[in-house]
């Protein structure tokens, strides 16, 4: 893949992980409430409600490690893209709990590891 500007993987992140999440929860939380006004029962809603939490967690964790991999192998300037995608709510901070939920391969972790070394230059402006 070409070079990205820190601009572009910031979208990219919000493409590949905040727009599809928004949309699930939309959807999942629609349906929980729509089910629940026809009176379908308060343990499935609530179940549903619960799933669609949990499918929402499941493809953040999922898709996060996905765009780490693409964006931060493709931008020269990783600490202002680490900066930026914190402040946009695409990855937590490096002392998050919530970091611990991300879903990584063996080859995804690999591949991180690569791209780690990237931290130890200064970027480009």
């Amino acid at each position: 893949m070409n070079q990205l500007t820190v601009n572009k993987a910031i979208w990219k992140g919000h493409q590949m992980v905040n727009f599809p999440v928004t949309f699930i929860m939309i959807v999942g939380f629609g349906l929980t409430i729509y089910f629940s006004n026809l009176g379908l029962g308060s343990l499935y809603t609530g179940l549903l409600g619960c799933c669609t939490f949990i499918f929402m967690w499941l493809w953040w964790s999922i898709q996060t490690t996905k765009w780490r991999i693409l964006a931060f192998g493709n931008v020269r300037n990783v600490h202002e893209l680490k900066r930026r995608a914190i402040e946009e709510k695409l990855i937590w901070g490096d002392d998050s709990w919530f970091n611990r939920t991300e879903i990584w391969t063996a080859e995804q972790k690999s591949k991180w590891a690569e791209i780690e070394k990237k931290f130890q230059k200064e970027d480009e402006f």
